[in-house]
């Protein structure tokens, strides 16, 4: 299992979600859990950096275009 990591950067009205390293099955429920509460906190202006994501399955893509 390949490592994630990611930061979460508020800038006014607009938030940074910078990933790191693998987006899979295994760490796929933290970036889901904190896009959820972005969603519930109603802050929709949202960047993923992915500059320094190294993999990404295509069920975490699926994931990130069902969120946009």
């Amino acid at each position: 299992m390949a490592t994630y990591f990611f930061e979460r950067n508020e800038q006014l009205d607009l938030d940074i979600v910078s990933l790191e390293g693998s987006l899979d099955a295994y760490s796929l429920p933290q970036l889901e859990a904190a896009l959820n509460e972005l969603r519930h906190q109603n802050r929709n202006r949202v960047i993923l950096n992915c500059r320094n994501l190294e993999y990404i399955s295509s069920t975490g893509l699926g994931t990130l275009i069902g969120f946009a």
